[in-house]
């Protein structure tokens, strides 16, 4: 069996690859004073918050599960305390359950 590569092109802009990144220094960039975790990042079922407001959560730690199908566990990114869980608008205009988390910036891990 034969792998065939098509030569035509998509429409669209097409800039030259030169990335020149292998002798540069990573960059650490600094934790933010807050994030918003929204409870669907995939495909699948919404998680359900299982912090409150005012919980402290840790890097890794579960801050988002459900029982059903297709649906994964979410974790919080950041160290700090739950401020509040509401609602965002996706970029994908699905409105979904949200943690905002307000770093402590120890980023200390579960």
């Amino acid at each position: 069996m034969a792998i065939i590569k098509s030569k035509k092109r998509l429409p669209g802009i097409h800039p030259a690859y030169h990335k020149h990144t292998m002798d540069m220094e990573t960059a650490m960039l600094p934790v933010p004073a807050t994030v918003s975790i929204p409870m669907l990042q995939h495909i699948g079922v919404e998680a359900v918050p299982v912090v409150k407001p005012g919980e402290r959560v840790l890097v890794g730690q579960k801050i988002g599960d459900s029982d059903a199908p297709m649906c994964v566990p979410v974790h919080a990114s950041v160290s700090g305390t739950v401020k509040q869980i509401g609602n965002m608008l996706t970029s994908g205009g699905k409105n979904v359950k949200t943690v905002v988390i307000e770093a402590d910036g120890q980023q200390e891990p579960f």
